[in-house]
């Protein structure tokens, strides 16, 4: 998590996957796996997020006649299965990490 709020998340994702070879004990495993479960976690957050704005602005619209958009200059990153815009830059690191380690490639170097 340090590395993380450092800036250095792929960085933290490799140490957890170090750690997950290194230490194959039950308990260890279950706290490793945890941490991993915190990347998904915050990737549904996201998606919430994005659609709650998106009903937020459609809900009050009407109450104004200036098309405020509090994310005009933020990039998109995603879309949610709804269709709404995600801005929120660290979808993409967290989505990335999740693919990351399920794909053949990523289970690959964790076993090496």
């Amino acid at each position: 998590m340090y590395l993380q709020l450092a800036g250095r998340n792929d960085e933290g994702w490799r140490a957890l996957n170090d750690l997950s070879t290194k230490y194959i004990d039950v308990f260890s495993q279950v706290e490793i796996a945890n941490q991993m479960r915190i990347d998904r976690e915050n990737v549904k957050s996201s998606i919430k997020l994005a659609d709650e704005i998106a009903n937020l602005k459609a809900e009050f619209k009407s109450l104004t006649t200036l098309d405020i958009d509090l994310n005009k200059d933020s990039e998109v990153v995603g879309t949610t299965p709804k269709g709404n815009k995600i801005t929120d830059k660290s979808y993409t690191m967290f989505k990335e990490r999740i693919e990351d380690s399920i794909c053949m490639r990523g289970i690959l170097n964790r076993l090496t």
